[in-house]
């Protein structure tokens, strides 16, 4: 095997690896913050539901964290991300309800 050969395939697993640690970063802030939400404790959560969103659109974790901030009164925080919320072609009807209210 040439060495070009064996550098394209160690390429390929470090890039498959970091995606791989990546996944399950994501999926550990979702899950913390799942769990601080269903606690009530909704400070706590917006930290890991924000990490999740910096590299992620998951419409479910925006419903949630857009949750999270009314509950702290973060009211324009709410506002911004209930407005892109409804923007999204995702968008559900309790999307449009809680961007009304």
């Amino acid at each position: 095997m040439n060495c070009k050969a064996v550098f394209t395939i160690l390429l390929a697993l470090s890039l498959l690896f970091t995606g791989n640690v990546t996944l399950f970063a994501q999926s550990q802030w979702v899950q913390k913050g799942d769990k601080y939400f269903n606690n009530k404790e909704f400070t706590h959560a917006i930290h890991y539901y924000e990490k999740h969103l910096e590299i992620s659109d998951d419409i479910s974790v925006a419903r949630k964290l857009s949750e999270c901030y009314i509950q702290t009164n973060k009211d324009n925080k709410a506002f911004y991300l209930l407005k892109n919320l409804v923007n999204n072609s995702e968008a559900e009807a309790q999307d449009y309800l809680a961007y009304a209210n």
